[in-house]
């Protein structure tokens, strides 16, 4: 178990206007699928000063050494509108620091953002509607498959869309009114079916060009080779 305690920059454990929430949620609160416990920190609105937490590590804490370095692994979100300022920090027991300070802003925009801080290209995957991997089933049903390909066109909006827009306007409400300039889209993976395959990549590329009004490039239909058995 470990130990987490709250701190607000003028004393532990006390936490005006703010209050954290141990929470583990089967629904849309959590991170991820796989991480269903989380700790989320509510800060009134116009609240000033440090907030956070403090992991104490294992036990009676984690022994660290002079010179040496660590990895510090968090994972956190903000729905604050241009993102929350997160500080992480080394310090010993009495609160002194033990190493520099590392800044970040905590933004709820995901996937194109973390794109965009490491300078990396974007390339979303979205499903072609068919089961690959050894199994490799195509679903005959054209009102999910429509469904979607509504998805994807929503996904491009969110991404290049203007932010005055239905879905660039919740990207701006979350603090990148700029779009993130989507140039690439996958369809499908590791799908060994190549005529089903070839039909419903047919279906996206047609809409998200008559959505753009232009002319949708792809660089090949064929899908992924098949998966590679451990036996």
């Amino acid at each position: 178990m470990q130990h987490v305690h709250l701190r607000d920059g003028t004393g532990p454990g006390r936490i005006p206007r703010a209050h954290l929430l141990l929470a583990r949620s089967p629904g849309a609160g959590r991170l991820n699928e796989r991480d269903r416990t989380y700790l989320r920190l509510d800060l009134a609105s116009g609240t000033r000063g440090t907030y956070g937490v403090t992991n104490a590590g294992f036990s009676d804490g984690t022994a660290v050494q002079a010179g040496e370095l660590y990895d510090v692994s968090v994972w956190a979100r903000s729905d604050a509108t241009g993102g929350t300022p997160l500080t992480l920090a080394l310090t010993g027991d009495d609160g002194r620091a033990l190493s520099g300070q590392f800044r970040v802003q905590v933004r709820g925009d995901g996937y194109s953002q973390f794109a965009e801080d490491i300078g990396a290209m974007p390339l979303p995957v979205v499903p072609a509607l068919l089961t690959g991997c050894g199994q490799n089933q195509a679903t005959d049903d054209p009102e999910l498959l429509q469904r979607h390909v509504q998805d994807t066109l929503d996904l491009i909006e969110f991404a290049n869309g203007p932010a005055t827009s239905t879905r660039g306007r919740v990207r701006a409400e979350m603090g990148h009114p700029e779009p993130f300039g989507l140039t690439h889209l996958g369809i499908g993976n590791e799908e060994d079916l190549p005529e089903e395959y070839a039909e419903n990549f047919a279906v996206f590329r047609d809409a998200v060009a008559a959505a753009s009004g232009s002319t949708a490039r792809s660089r090949g239909v064929r899908p992924a080779t098949r998966c590679r058995s451990s036996s």
